[in-house]
């Protein structure tokens, strides 16, 4: 049964260590588990011989002792190190007890998602972000980073109504924070997802007068946040197909991008740029900076 909580796929050394027996007694519960067609050895691990073996094994146990037994899976795990990786994994036991401790969860939660979220594991990362938000209010700890990349995971997968969602929480918590960057970025994002979901269509001009505001709140300072703010709003304008303004603020973000060293600004403003020139019909300019776009994200 510990076995099956542990893992569909397992190692001699880690199921040792977690059951706190010797390697020569944890083997000769695993060879008896083979005896008995249960697992089988790969290499040098062992593995159940179907998932539904493990499924079966693992539902025998009571609900209190299996909680303990993930409760003490997920203490030995943290041992081994502070990989991605492995924090995915100890997460998982974590959620399997019956009251997780808000602290690891956050701290695991949060290393385990940013490890699913750059392997392109969009479900598992929207689903980790949104625990270690939830610890992290338990905790008192500010969540916005944590609400934005969810939304982030989710705008991956399509999920617009989730994406949106906790994008509006990001914004709350970052204007709360006082984070104008952190804003900013939510706003582009959200003016993406709006046409990307087709809740603003293709002619259309979004709402922007939050994105107005929020100039007008920063007048010249903070040059960075401006840009973003600028290139958001150059999207909204091209997808209008409101020419003319759209290729004044690109090039405005871009010389915003230019002044500060912000290569991703820069690189995001030229494809805008791109995108506005091919539109007007300037196909050799519009080429041009679709290339040097995808030349600044290759060095970036």
């Amino acid at each position: 049964e510990l076995a099956a909580l542990l893992s569909d796929e397992l190692s001699l050394q880690r199921f040792a260590r977690v059951a706190e027996l010797g390697i020569e007694q944890a083997l000769q519960l695993l060879e008896r588990a083979m005896d008995a067609e249960l697992m089988l050895a790969d290499g040098a691990a062992f593995r159940f011989r179907h998932p539904l073996i493990r499924e079966l094994l693992a539902s025998r146990a009571h609900p209190t002792e299996r909680s303990a037994l993930h409760a003490r899976i997920a203490s030995t795990l943290e041992a081994e190190g502070t990989s991605g990786e492995l924090s995915l994994e100890i997460a998982g036991h974590l959620l399997a007890t019956s009251e997780p401790e808000p602290r690891p969860l956050l701290e695991h939660a949060r290393r385990g998602a940013d490890h699913a979220f750059a392997v392109f594991a969009w479900a598992k990362a929207a689903q980790l972000y949104e625990v270690a938000a939830d610890a992290a209010r338990a905790c008192g700890v500010p969540v916005a980073d944590l609400e934005y990349q969810c939304a982030l995971a989710h705008q991956h997968q399509f999920n617009f109504g989730p994406s949106f969602s906790h994008y509006s929480a990001a914004l709350r918590a970052f204007t709360e924070a006082a984070d104008p960057m952190g804003q900013a970025r939510t706003l582009r994002n959200l003016t993406r997802l709006r046409y990307s979901s087709n809740e603003t269509r293709y002619g259309q001009l979004m709402d922007l007068s939050t994105h107005e505001r929020m100039l007008q709140q920063l007048d010249r300072r903070e040059p960075a946040v401006r840009g973003v703010l600028l290139e958001a709003m150059a999207l909204a304008y091209w997808t209008a197909r409101q020419t003319a303004r759209a290729e004044t603020l690109a090039r405005q973000a871009f010389e915003l991008g230019e002044r500060t060293g912000d290569a991703g600004l820069c690189a995001d403003a030229r494809f805008t740029l791109g995108l506005v020139l091919w539109q007007a019909g300037q196909l050799a300019e519009a080429y041009a900076c679709m290339s040097d776009c995808k030349a600044r994200w290759k060095r970036d």
